[in-house]
């Protein structure tokens, strides 16, 4: 459980900064989360809705344990309704926000579509400082992540799939990444 705390907190650092400047609900807005995907992440992995911390609705972690204590996984977040019209306006927002981070390194970046889905994919390392039960020290995390524009009920929005791993473990983790993110749609 602390593993999943750290994890937690790992997520939140990374997103709050990208999130803050596209949805800043008040308290009084946050209501349970109701997904509006599926989604298959492999069997060892443990997995929670996020019924208090709008945006963020989604939370998956890998089994892995490592002498650092940082979890390997992925974080989803549903961003609106109708903050944004297009996908290429959520995603160069949402770019925006996240160049201009702290130890931001663009790998790769692409047009893709996912089950049908037209998104954007972007992988990127990103330098965190993260307590761990060794400590606090700078790890260099490889994110990868997938934007989608999605209407629900005549209303858009933005969805944000992030999977994150050290840059030490992507390797390992990417053919995981790719069977989750190959298992998304939308209902």
């Amino acid at each position: 459980m602390k593993k999943a705390r750290i994890l937690y907190a790992v997520f939140m650092v990374m997103a709050s900064v990208v999130i803050t400047m596209s949805c800043n609900p008040e308290p009084s807005e946050y209501v349970e989360a109701v997904l509006d995907f599926n989604i298959t992440l492999p069997e060892e992995w443990t997995f929670e809705k996020d019924y208090l911390n709008a945006p963020y609705v989604y939370f998956g972690y890998s089994p892995a344990e490592w002498d650092n204590d940082i979890i390997e996984g992925l974080w989803i977040a549903k961003i609106g309704p109708d903050y944004y019209t297009s996908l290429n306006e959520f995603y160069t927002q949402q770019l925006t926000t996240i160049s201009a981070q702290a130890g931001y390194s663009l790998i790769w970046a692409n047009d893709t579509t996912i089950n049908g889905e037209p998104g954007k994919k972007l992988i990127h390392n990103q330098t965190q400082t993260i307590t761990t039960n060794n400590g606090t020290d700078d790890y260099t995390l490889v994110l990868e992540k997938y934007f989608f524009l999605h209407g629900i009920n005549g209303n858009n929005y933005g969805f944000i799939v992030n999977l994150s791993a050290l840059d030490s473990t992507y390797t390992r983790f990417a053919p995981p990444f790719q069977e989750i993110i190959s298992s998304f749609s939308f209902k």
